[in-house]
C-alpha cells in the first residue's frame, strides 16, 4: 500500500461544516437530508452520518474571503431547500433538545460499515463540527505542522465552544461534542509522528488490521489529508454564524502559514508534552474562553484570553500576506458578545425568565422546553442572517 501527501504550493483553504436540518414545527432532526441534497445536486453539498445533517464543503480558494463567498453561496441555497421540504437549518455543535435516538443513520454503505463498529459509540454522534483545511507543500510539512498546530487545539475549542447542552440538559461544559467525539477510537488529540514515514506505517498497521478502510476513518483534531495535500482541524464545533466560521478560517489558515514559515526556515516549532495538551483541551471544552491554560510542565499557567493574544502576536504577519488581518480584528467584537456557549446560555435563562414572568402558572418543564425552543428558533436566525442578533433585537 503506497500513501502519497498530494501537496500544495499555496496555503489555499477549504471551509466545511455539519449542519442540522430540522423540523420548523417540532424543531425536532428532520430525515429529509437526501431530498434536501438531491433537489440541489451540487457536488459540494451532501448527506451527513445521518438522515438529517447536511455537509457543506467548498473547493479550495487562496483566500479565506473567496472560501467565504462560496460557503456562503451554497449555505444560502441550502436553506431555502431546506425550506421547501418543511424544514430549517441549525448550526451548532449539538442540539440543545434533541435525543440522539431522533437521528436516523445515512443508509450509505460507509456508515453502515463505520456505526456495525463503532455501535454504541457511534449511535450517540448527534454532534456537529467544523471542518478547516489548510494546503502544505509536502508529507513531511504536514506532519510537522499538525504536530505542532496540536499546542492550539485547545484554543481553537475554546474559541468555536457552541454546545453547553445535551439531550435538553445543561452539562456545565462550553463543549460537550468534545468530549462525546473523544468516544471514538482514532479521534481527539492525535499522537506525534516523527516523520511522513512514522505515519504511512501507521496507516498501514490500522489498515491491516481493519480497524479503517481509508484515513477518513480518523477522527483527529487535526491530521493529513493526503488526497488533497492540505492539513484538517476538526476540533471545532460548529459555529453559530458564517462570520464565526470566516473568523476561525482566517485564524487557522494564519497559524498554518506561520508554520509552515517556521519549518522552511529551520526554526524550532515548541511542541507542548501530550499531557498537557489533553488538560488544556479538557479545560476548553470545561470553560471555553474562562479556561487557564498550562504553559509548561512547572504547572504555571495563564488566562486563555492571554494564549489568544500571543497567537494574534505571532501571526501577524501571516495574517497581512493572506489579507485577513481584518477578520482577525472582528475576533473582539465576537468575544464583546459571548462565544457560542456564552450566548446559548445567555439566551436560554432570559427566554425563560421572559416566560415566566408571560406564563406566571405554567410548570417549570414546560417553560423550559419552550424556552429550549425559542432559543433553537434565534439560532436558525443567526445563521441566516449570517451574524450575531443580540437577545434584544431576536425577541419571539
Amino acid at each position: 500500500m503506497r500513501l502519497q501527501f498530494q501537496g500544495r504550493k499555496h496555503p489555499d483553504i477549504s471551509i466545511g461544516g455539519e449542519f442540522q436540518l430540522i423540523d420548523e414545527n417540532t424543531l425536532l432532526p428532520l430525515s429529509r437530508a437526501e431530498e434536501v441534497v438531491n433537489m440541489l445536486n451540487l457536488p459540494h453539498v451532501r448527506v451527513g452520518m445521518f438522515q438529517s445533517v447536511i455537509v457543506i464543503e467548498t473547493e479550495f480558494h487562496p483566500t479565506v474571503s473567496e472560501s467565504m463567498v462560496e460557503f456562503h453561496k451554497l449555505l444560502h441555497q441550502t436553506i431555502l431547500a431546506c425550506r421547501k421540504v418543511g424544514g430549517l437549518l441549525l448550526s451548532s455543535g449539538t442540539h440543545p433538545f434533541a435525543h440522539w435516538q431522533d437521528l436516523r443513520p445515512s443508509p450509505k454503505p460507509i456508515v453502515r460499515k463505520i456505526l456495525e463498529r463503532l455501535r454504541w459509540v457511534g449511535e450517540r454522534m448527534a454532534i456537529f463540527g467544523l471542518r478547516l483545511n489548510v494546503g502544505v507543500p509536502n508529507g513531511e510539512e504536514a506532519i510537522a505542522i499538525s504536530s505542532a498546530f496540536r499546542n492550539l487545539i485547545p484554543l481553537f475549542v475554546a474559541l468555536s465552544a457552541s454546545s453547553p447542552f445535551w439531550q435538553g440538559s445543561d452539562t456545565g461544559l462550553a463543549s460537550v461534542r468534545t468530549r462525546i467525539i473523544e468516544n471514538v477510537p482514532n479521534a481527539g488529540i492525535p499522537p506525534r509522528f516523527v516523520n511522513w514515514a512514522e505515519f504511512v506505517n501507521f496507516m498501514k498497521t490500522l489498515r491491516s488490521a481493519e480497524a479503517i478502510g481509508d484515513a477518513k476513518e480518523l477522527w483527529w483534531d487535526i491530521q493529513p489529508w493526503m488526497q488533497a495535500g492540505a492539513i484538517r482541524l476538526r476540533a471545532c464545533d460548529m459555529p453559530h454564524t458564517v462570520q464565526e466560521i470566516a473568523i476561525l478560517a482566517a485564524l487557522a489558515q494564519s497559524v498554518v502559514y506561520t508554520l509552515i514559515d517556521y519549518y522552511q526556515r529551520g526554526e524550532i516549532i515548541f511542541e507542548q508534552r501530550h499531557f498537557i495538551i489533553r488538560e488544556n483541551k479538557w479545560r476548553a471544552a470545561r470553560w471555553g474562553m474562562e479556561a487557564h491554560f498550562i504553559q509548561s510542565i512547572h504547572g504555571d499557567t495563564i488566562p486563555m484570553r492571554s494564549v489568544l493574544d500571543l497567537t494574534l502576536e505571532r501571526v501577524a504577519l501571516a495574517a497581512k500576506f493572506l489579507g485577513v488581518e481584518k477578520l482577525l480584528q472582528d475576533i473582539e467584537i465576537l468575544l464583546s458578545l459571548g462565544p457560542g456557549y456564552v450566548r446559548q446560555k445567555t439566551y436560554y435563562q432570559s427566554f425563560l425568565k421572559k416566560l415566566e414572568e408571560e406564563l406566571p402558572g405554567a410548570e417549570r418543564k414546560e417553560l423550559e422546553q419552550e424556552a429550549k425552543k425559542r432559543l433553537v428558533r434565534h439560532l436558525v436566525r443567526e445563521l441566516e442572517s449570517g451574524t450575531v442578533i443580540p437577545f434584544e433585537r431576536g425577541e419571539v
